[in-house]
């Protein structure tokens, strides 16, 4: 797959990817990183898998809302950085969460469709 940019002001050209890598661009630093993935874990989600890798919580937190269409506030932000290895097969959002606080003290409570850790 090549990727390019169509704006003559971006700074980065033409990138060939290869079947088992991911490109980002990092904003901050006008750069591509190009990195090899095991492409199963960004594909899992298609047959209701979820697996995080050494995932910080709030990566965690952004892919759940998206999975489940709802908006999560975390008010407990020294959990933030916490890295987690976890596979869950088509669960409930309430099973995952309960998953994740046997290992990490935090309570939730849900208010429609927002969920609130605290």
């Amino acid at each position: 797959m090549a990727v390019a940019a169509k704006d003559a002001s971006f700074p980065i050209k033409e990138r060939i990817l290869v079947p088992g890598q991911r490109m980002s661009y990092i904003k901050a630093l006008k750069r591509v990183h190009i990195a090899s993935v095991n492409t199963y874990n960004h594909t899992a989600w298609v047959s209701g898998k979820l697996i995080f890798e050494g995932t910080p919580f709030k990566y965690i937190l952004k892919t759940l809302e998206r999975n489940y269409n709802v908006t999560i506030k975390n008010h407990k932000s020294e959990i933030a950085n916490t890295m987690f290895r976890a596979k869950f097969d088509n669960e409930n959002l309430e099973d995952i969460l309960n998953a994740f606080q046997e290992n990490t003290a935090f309570s939730y409570v849900v208010e429609e469709n927002t969920i609130i850790i605290q």
